[in-house]
């Protein structure tokens, strides 16, 4: 609940949007946030892609994520 509301800061440490990313990547199926669900979920981490990072692996970890999520529900999504 606490990372997706994080998520939505504009500017966050590279090192804390990993951890995000890696954990949602993991675990955003078992998510039970009232007012996301995982549409939601990958637009937010697809609007982080286009934020400026110091450390490019960052980026990585994000679209490893969002890799993830559509490989876990088999979904189309417009947002990637």
């Amino acid at each position: 609940n606490t990372y997706l509301k994080l998520l939505e800061k504009p500017s966050l440490a590279d090192i804390l949007v990993q951890v995000i990313a890696w954990v949602l990547g993991e675990y955003a199926r078992l998510a039970t946030v009232d007012g996301y669900n995982i549409d939601d979920i990958i637009d937010l981490l697809c609007d982080c892609v286009d934020r400026p990072f110091e450390d490019m692996a960052t980026r990585g970890y994000l679209v490893s994520a969002l890799m993830k999520l559509m490989a876990q529900h088999r979904m189309k999504s417009g947002a990637v």
